[in-house]
């Protein structure tokens, strides 16, 4: 019998994180906020963080 270790939960995590990266480097080069988080389908708020934690 076979197991699957496919766990949607870690897959999903997985993608937050990668855009979670894309964000940050957006951020980096200029991008607005508000277009960031349209781009890679984060929350203004949590691009709001990452913005934040870039600068520091």
């Amino acid at each position: 019998m076979f197991k699957s270790f496919y766990d949607p939960e870690v897959e999903k995590r997985g993608a937050e994180k990668n855009a979670e990266r894309i964000a940050k480097n957006l951020l980096l080069k200029g991008f607005n906020i508000e277009i960031v988080a349209e781009i890679t389908e984060l929350n203004l708020e949590r691009v709001k963080e990452i913005a934040k934690e870039a600068v520091n």
